[in-house]
C-alpha cells in the first residue's frame, strides 16, 4: 500500500473496530441505542459487528490469516438461509429475542459482502478490486433505500435486511480495502495526479452529495403532498441537469487555468533548453576556437626557437650568439606567457562573456613581434605602425593577440621571393569604430577567385607547406563575436591590406 493511502486504510479500520465494539456492547448490556446505533432502525447483529472487527484489525494490522477466517466464517454465515441449514451461530455468543424468521443471523447481502472482501483481502488485484467496488455499491443502494423508505433496496432479495449502520460500514470498509491497492479500478480514477484525477476528485463528491440531497427533497416534498410523483421527478432530473452543467463549468475553468499554467511552465522549459543549447553550442565553439588559437600562437614561437637556432649554427661571433641568446630567452619567455595566458583564457570560458579591456595596440604588437623576432630577424623583415590616431582598443586580451599574430604571421609567411617583407600597421577613428588596417608587401590574393572564401575554415590560396586555413577564420571569428569585422584588399604580386572594425566598446 502507497504512504498516502494509508490515513484512508487507517481511518476505515478504527471506524470498523469501534463500530463493532459498540455494537457488541449493546448486545452485552441489551442497550438498544449501541445495538442499532441509531435510534429506531433495525440492529445490527453480533456476528456481522464481529466481522466489521476482523476486516478493521486486517486494516490497521495486514495479516495472512485473517482473511481466510473470515472467508470460512461469512461463506458458512451466507450458505445458511439458501440450504436450509443452521449451524448454531447465529445466536452462539449472544441470544437474540428480536424475533424475525432468523434471529441473530445477518442479512445475506452482508454475509455475501464480508464473503468479497476477505477474497480481496486474501487475493487483491484487479477482479478483486471490482468486486470491491460492488460491495461499495451495495452498501451505497442501500442507504439510499433508507434515504428514500424503500425496502427493496436494503432487503435486496433477502429475508433479511441490512441495517443502516452495516450498509454505511460496508461502504466505509469496502473503501478502505481497496485503498490498499489505490491505483486499480475506479479508485485508480481518483488517486492519480493527472488532470483528469483532479477533474475526478472535484466532481465526483459534489454530484454524488446533489443526487443524495436531491432524492432526500423530492421525497420530503413528495410525503408532504407538496409535489405529485411524476412532476417530483421531472423536478429532481432538472435540478441534477443544471447542477451537473454549472459543475462542468468550474471543472472546465480549473482544466483550462491548468492547462494554460502548463502551456507557460512548457513554453519556458522550450526556451530555457533553447538558451541552454544556445550557451552549449557557444562555448564549444570557443572552445574549439581557443584550440586553434593555442595552435596558432604556439607554432610562431616554435617556429622562432627552430630559426634561432639554425642561426647559432651559421653564426661564431659572441656578440652576435649573445644577442641571439637573448632574444631565444624572449622567446621562451613570451611561450611561458602565452601558455599562462591560454590557461587563463580557457578558465575565462567558464563565464557566459568574453572578458574585455583597454588595450594599447603598441603594446600588443610588441608582444607579438617579440615572438616572432626570430622569423623577423632571419627574413630581415620590417614591421612599421601608427596608432597615434587610435592607440587604445576595447577587446579581449587573448582575441587581439591572437588576430595580430595571425596577421603578421601570414604577412611573413607568404612574404614575395624578390623583395625584403614590409608589414605596416595603423589605426585610427570612423565613427564609433575603430578601423585597423594591416598592410603588407606579399604575394598577395586573386579575390576575384578567392575572395567568396577568403575567410572560410580550412580555406588555403598558396602552396606554402604550413598553410592550414585555419588562421583567418579564427581573425574573423573572433572579431565577429564582440561585434566587429573583417574585409581584404589585395593585388596578386603587390601585397594584401586587411581591415579591421572593431566596435566602440566590445
Amino acid at each position: 500500500m502507497r504512504r498516502e493511502s494509508w490515513p484512508v486504510a487507517k481511518s476505515a479500520g478504527l471506524s470498523a473496530i469501534l463500530m463493532g465494539v459498540l455494537v457488541i456492547l449493546g448486545w452485552i448490556t441489551d442497550t438498544p441505542m449501541l445495538k442499532s446505533l441509531l435510534p429506531g432502525f433495525q440492529t445490527m447483529k453480533v456476528n456481522t459487528a464481529l466481522m466489521f472487527i476482523m476486516v478493521g484489525w486486517w486494516l490497521l494490522k495486514p495479516n495472512v490469516w485473517l482473511p481466510w477466517i473470515l472467508g470460512v466464517f461469512a461463506t458458512i454465515l451466507f450458505i445458511q438461509s439458501p440450504l436450509g441449514l443452521d449451524f448454531g451461530l447465529d445466536q452462539l455468543l449472544i441470544a437474540d429475542q428480536g424475533g424475525g424468521l432468523y434471529p441473530g443471523r445477518p442479512a445475506q447481502p452482508t454475509a455475501f459482502a464480508f464473503m468479497v472482501m476477505a477474497v480481496a483481502m486474501a487475493r487483491p488485484g484487479r477482479v478483486s478490486q471490482w468486486l470491491l467496488h460492488g460491495v461499495t455499491l451495495l452498501g451505497f443502494v442501500s442507504i439510499l433505500g433508507y434515504l428514500t423508505n424503500e425496502p427493496e433496496l436494503y432487503t435486496i432479495a433477502s429475508a433479511t435486511s441490512m441495517s443502516i449502520p452495516a450498509s454505511v460500514g460496508l461502504l466505509v470498509l469496502s473503501i478502505g480495502v481497496a485503498f490498499y491497492q489505490p491505483n486499480l479500478g475506479l479508485l485508480g480514477a481518483f488517486t492519480g495526479t493527472g488532470l483528469g484525477a483532479r477533474a475526478a476528485r472535484e466532481m465526483a463528491p459534489a454530484l454524488i452529495g446533489f443526487v443524495l440531497l436531491s432524492e432526500g427533497m423530492r421525497v420530503i416534498l413528495l410525503r408532504a403532498g407538496y409535489t405529485a410523483e411524476g412532476f417530483g421527478s421531472a423536478l429532481q432530473i432538472l435540478a441534477i441537469v443544471v447542477f451537473v452543467l454549472f459543475l462542468i463549468r468550474r471543472v472546465a475553468r480549473q482544466l483550462n487555468a491548468s492547462d494554460s499554467e502548463i502551456r507557460s511552465l512548457n513554453r519556458n522549459l522550450e526556451r530555457k533548453v533553447a538558451d541552454r543549447t544556445a550557451e552549449l553550442q557557444r562555448k564549444n565553439a570557443q572552445l574549439l576556437d581557443f584550440t586553434h588559437i593555442i595552435s596558432h600562437n604556439l607554432r610562431a614561437p616554435v617556429a622562432n626557437l627552430v630559426s634561432i637556432a639554425s642561426m647559432r649554427n651559421a653564426l661564431s661571433d659572441p656578440h652576435e650568439l649573445d644577442e641571439l641568446q637573448a632574444m631565444q630567452d624572449q622567446v621562451v619567455h613570451n611561450l611561458r606567457t602565452t601558455l599562462d595566458d591560454l590557461t587563463n583564457a580557457l578558465k575565462v570560458q567558464q563565464s557566459r562573456d568574453l572578458n574585455t579591456e583597454p588595450l594599447e595596440f603598441a603594446s600588443m604588437l610588441d608582444t607579438v613581434a617579440a615572438n616572432l623576432s626570430g622569423i623577423i630577424r632571419a627574413e630581415s623583415a620590417e614591421l612599421t605602425s601608427d596608432f597615434g590616431a587610435a592607440p587604445v582598443v576595447v577587446f579581449n586580451r587573448f582575441y587581439l593577440e591572437s588576430i595580430l599574430q595571425n596577421l603578421v604571421g601570414n604577412a611573413l609567411k607568404y612574404r614575395h621571393p624578390d623583395r625584403k617583407p614590409t608589414i605596416h600597421l595603423r589605426s585610427h577613428h570612423e565613427g564609433d569604430s575603430i578601423i585597423l588596417s594591416v598592410t603588407d608587401n606579399g604575394v598577395g590574393m586573386d579575390l576575384a577567385r578567392h575572395g567568396a572564401k577568403l575567410f572560410g575554415f580550412g580555406k588555403t590560396f598558396h602552396d606554402h607547406p604550413d598553410a592550414k586555413g585555419i588562421g583567418l577564420y579564427m581573425t574573423r571569428s573572433q572579431l565577429e563575436a564582440l561585434g566587429g569585422h573583417i574585409s581584404a584588399e589585395s593585388e596578386v604580386g603587390m601585397g594584401t591590406t586587411f581591415r579591421l572594425v572593431f566596435p566602440a566598446s566590445a
